[in-house]
């Protein structure tokens, strides 16, 4: 049930002037086991030949924030080899460092060490589903009702500089666009609908898809070319606003209301931010299935690092998801820090040596942690490490990917940090039209 892809993506030089450095893993996907010797290899140019003299640093860096070692290793006019081995599972990134009077040169290579041994720190709470059929319960009290905006080249002219660029260079000849709220506890999930504009009744798959950390709106050109197939999306918000609006009431937003958004302080779950953005997760899952267009059977949800963890909490609180995808996802461990370990994204109980972690914060975080959804997630999932993210890190991720009791996949971007390469995007793509023609 468990598939490996290694991206091919190929380690390139920084440069600096003449000068040039690269480090890379003799192996690709760089995986290795505990007690393994990895040999990462340094190569230091200028005038693209191997520098003899001087010394270069390094810094190997555990779970991308515990510096395990670091020294200076002198040139010698060949290739360097800096062996390392990992007592325990998990990640290790190499940093390089080359100095040549005020300027810098460097240079990153990551490596994970019997990674399908990391395990959750904690198991889920003992009311974990009931807490979820609470929230649903509230939430299915609320009928569903939209309204909707017609989106055409006409339609907004106070966003053809903004949100609507992009779409005025598109033929939106064979699709309809709409801005579309949808009632919801709190505020309403808010989105732009994508249909293809030939559709029959019970015909489609449908696709949510969610947005990552930050304050924007929806893009009405980005999922076209999937509705032009035949697939139906509902692109929301993160945050149940408007999608119609100017810039500067984003920026606004960004800057007051919703600053700093994900580290609001809570004491409860029903406190916590995320709860909200979570049920407006569902009903724009109960949104789509009321759609008549709907063919019963396909259900897909996506996203990328908040987006990622979106998706794993949508594939939970509707069981009718049959796949999704989540790039570099956070939420994941969120109580790392009770084993030393680095917990993912938001990072709400860091990990820093001599602090004691926040007891109740852990026990509220734990109803949201990406680990426990995909326990009790039935969908096909397709994840992403980046081995130099320092944001989602990759010791979070694949601790929950291993729980995933259901047919995955991990892509591997060995040489990436936060980021999602083309390659990347094209295979979640054809990943997700290959999980509808098993299920057509």
């Amino acid at each position: 049930m468990s598939e490996n892809s290694y991206l091919t993506q190929d380690q390139e030089f920084s440069t600096l002037g003449n000068y040039s450095l690269k480090v890379t893993s003799p192996i690709l996907p760089p995986l290795y086991s505990t007690n393994e010797v990895v040999y990462f290899i340094i190569e230091l140019k200028e005038n693209n030949q191997i520098i003899s003299t001087g010394n270069i640093s390094y810094e190997l860096l555990w779970d991308q924030q515990e510096t395990i070692e670091r020294g200076d290793i002198q040139l010698n006019g060949q290739l360097i080899k800096l062996p390392f081995t990992a007592k325990k599972p998990g990640f290790v990134v190499v940093e390089i460092t080359y100095k040549m009077g005020e300027q810098v040169l460097q240079k990153s290579c990551g490596a994970g060490f019997s990674v399908d041994e990391l395990r959750p720190s904690m198991e889920e709470p003992n009311d974990f589903h009931g807490f979820w059929d609470t929230q649903k319960d509230k939430l299915s009290k609320i009928p569903i009702k939209s309204s909707s905006q017609e989106i055409n080249f006409t339609s907004h002219p106070h966003l053809h500089e903004y949100t609507q660029k992009s779409l005025l260079k598109e033929d939106i000849s064979k699709v309809d666009l709409s801005y579309v709220s949808v009632t919801c506890l709190g505020k309403p999930t808010e989105g732009v609908l994508t249909m293809p504009k030939d559709r029959s009744e019970g015909k489609h798959p449908l696709v949510l898809a969610l947005h990552g950390a930050g304050v924007g709106p929806s893009q009405p050109h980005n999922f076209i070319s999937h509705a032009e197939k035949g697939a139906i999306i509902f692109e929301i918000n993160a945050h149940g606003i408007p999608n119609d609006q100017p810039e500067q009431y984003y920026l606004d937003l960004a800057e007051n209301e919703l600053n700093n958004y994900s580290r609001n302080d809570f004491k409860t779950p029903e406190e916590f931010y995320f709860l909200g953005m979570f049920i407006r997760v569902k009903r724009g899952l109960d949104f789509l299935k009321s759609l008549p267009e709907w063919d019963g059977k396909r259900l897909f949800i996506r996203g990328s690092s908040q987006g990622g963890a979106q998706s794993i909490a949508g594939a939970y609180l509707d069981q009718d998801v049959t796949g999704f995808i989540s790039l570099v996802s956070g939420f994941c461990d969120h109580s790392a820090a009770l084993i030393n370990r680095a917990p993912g994204w938001p990072s709400l109980v860091p990990y820093e040596s001599g602090m004691k972690p926040d007891q109740n914060k852990i026990e509220i975080l734990r109803y949201f942690d990406s680990v426990n959804f995909l326990r009790n997630s039935k969908a096909e999932g397709l994840f992403t490490i980046g081995y130099l993210d320092g944001t989602c890190k990759p010791t979070s991720i694949y601790t929950a990917y291993n729980i995933h009791n259901a047919p995955h996949k991990m892509m591997h971007q060995p040489y990436s940090a936060h980021t999602i390469l083309d390659d990347t995007q094209n295979a979640a793509n054809q990943f997700m039209w290959d999980h509808f023609k098993k299920l057509k």
